[in-house]
């Protein structure tokens, strides 16, 4: 189950909001179950947004981890 971070939603733009993906977009986009990404997020590898009962991933989010797993990757 996915644990409600603390959050500086403060630092969230309207604009980050609008380029904000759910999990299972996510998943679509990188082809992986829904699963894997949700529990990147569960474990805090992915920071992810609660809006109501739905969990979100900012664009900015999304692209510094992948960046980040694509460095980690080139160095193995």
């Amino acid at each position: 189950m996915l644990k409600e971070k603390p959050t500086a939603m403060d630092a969230v733009t309207l604009s980050d909001i609008q380029d904000s993906y759910s999990i299972n977009q996510i998943a679509t986009m990188l082809s992986l179950h829904y699963m894997t990404v949700r529990g990147w997020v569960s474990d805090g590898k992915l920071q992810g947004y609660k809006l109501g009962r739905r969990w979100y991933v900012l664009r900015r989010d999304l692209d510094a981890f992948i960046n980040l797993s694509a460095g980690s990757q080139s160095c193995n």
